[in-house]
């Protein structure tokens, strides 16, 4: 198999799609759907959360099988491509990034579950601009604990291009919920992805998806609904 072809099967055998693989590495959907058809290449930092994710090896996203020739079995030799070669240079470099400039990521296996209970969300007219729409967004995260920190993260086609702009929520332990105020194009759809964290290991959930209906109006859905 291709790297594609690999991805699109790790992906599967963690039951994410592409949605929600591209929330976990902060990427579009798009990407993922690019990337699985190989019409693009992942840069080393998202193959590197990539790994992170599936819980599967660079060796094996990227690994190729020997080839061996036909000639006895004690003169077996084995046969690498160019392309092969440069492939095993990538997969060499990546295992050393892994060691050492992602130990603690890597060595991390564990992440927090993060289910979400109840969310609001309410326009902020005051904050608008002509290219923003300014949406607070409160949401009940449903196993807090001490030392825990939150955040939203947008992803969208802003001003400047296609990027993710995070916004940190603040927890209020009277009501138990969270709050933060995010800003969201005017153009395309974004999407929007909760975070927690305790300092160490983290989790993530792919919240909801925003998109512009008006001058200063918005639409909102969640996983599996439609909008608004």
């Amino acid at each position: 198999m291709d790297f594609g072809e690999k991805l699109s099967a790790a992906r599967k055998a963690k039951g994410f799609s592409q949605e929600e693989l591209a929330a976990k590495i902060e990427v579009s959907r798009q990407a993922i759907s690019k990337w699985e058809t190989n019409s693009a290449q992942p840069e080393t930092a998202n193959i590197l959360k990539l790994c992170e994710v599936l819980e599967i090896s660079p060796n094996e996203l990227f690994g190729c099988e020997p080839v061996q020739n036909s000639s006895s079995p004690e003169d077996k030799k084995v046969v690498i491509g160019a392309k092969s070669l440069a492939v095993f240079g990538g997969i060499v470099l990546l295992i050393l990034l892994i060691c050492f400039g992602c130990k603690n990521a890597v060595q991390t296996e564990k992440t927090i579950p993060f289910p979400i209970t109840s969310y609001s969300h309410s326009l902020v007219p005051e904050e608008c601009t002509d290219e923003l729409i300014a949406v607070e967004i409160i949401f009940t995260p449903g196993n807090h604990k001490d030392g825990y920190s939150y955040s939203l993260s947008v992803l969208g086609d802003f001003p400047e291009g296609i990027t993710t702009k995070k916004s940190n929520a603040v927890y209020n332990q009277e009501n138990k919920t969270c709050t933060a105020t995010i800003f969201v194009p005017k153009t395309g759809e974004s999407q929007v992805v909760a975070f927690v964290s305790n300092g160490r290991i983290s989790g993530t959930n792919l919240f909801c998806w925003i998109k512009a209906s008006g001058e200063n109006s918005y639409k909102l859905r969640t996983l599996g609904e439609s909008y608004e």
